[in-house]
């Protein structure tokens, strides 16, 4: 029945997808090939967070590894984001970073993406590509800097997700900060409904 609706049902044991079956079909493969190659050639020079099945395992590794690389509690690291060139090929971005990782492989939903910051969306467009990330860990007591949005990041676009058994939720990730024109408060995007997405829905 869910192949002749081209429909996947991933509740009790795969990720959470919402596209059609041909579609899912093709992102599994591409998640298959990004852990083989991570696994053959050693760690990307950028992550495709979205095609990881616990994305936000993913970033408490990150702040672990950061945490016993410097000796700083946990609990006291936060993240800054850098959004990076938009590229064919995100793993070169890696390269040039030495805290922190890059990840790629997100769009953003109710604003657009224009010379750096967020901007109005254009019409007739719901979702665009945002560039890689750059994840860089930060002390909880340096300042936030001005004219940021916290944007939160969901793996699918339903926004909504139960607690799983640690504690964190099965379908929000993390709060990515993206800058803001200084003459726009972070709260028009709130008003917007202004999310980040780790998949489409088609």
């Amino acid at each position: 029945q869910m192949c002749i609706r081209d429909r996947v049902s991933t509740q009790s044991t795969g990720y959470l997808c919402l596209k059609p079956l041909s579609s899912y079909f093709l992102d599994l493969i591409a998640r298959i090939n990004f852990i083989n190659g991570w696994c053959v050639n050693g760690a990307p020079g950028s992550f495709w967070l979205s095609g990881l099945f616990f994305p936000q395992g993913f970033v408490t590794g990150v702040f672990q590894t950061h945490s016993r690389k410097h000796g700083i509690p946990i609990d006291c690291i936060k993240f800054r984001f850098h959004a990076q060139p938009h590229t064919d090929d995100p793993s070169s971005i890696g390269e040039k970073i030495s805290s922190g990782v890059c990840c790629h492989g997100f769009f953003l939903e109710g604003a657009a993406w224009k010379e750096g910051q967020l901007r109005e969306s254009s019409p007739g467009t719901l979702h665009v590509p945002l560039p890689p990330l750059h994840f860089e860990p930060a002390l909880v007591t340096e300042p936030e800097a001005p004219g940021m949005y916290e944007c939160p990041l969901y793996k699918t676009s339903t926004r909504a997700g139960i607690l799983s058994t640690t504690g964190l939720s099965t379908n929000f990730v993390i709060n990515l900060q993206l800058p803001t024109p200084q003459s726009v408060p972070a709260s028009h995007w709130v008003d917007r409904g202004v999310a980040a997405l780790c998949m489409l829905d088609h």
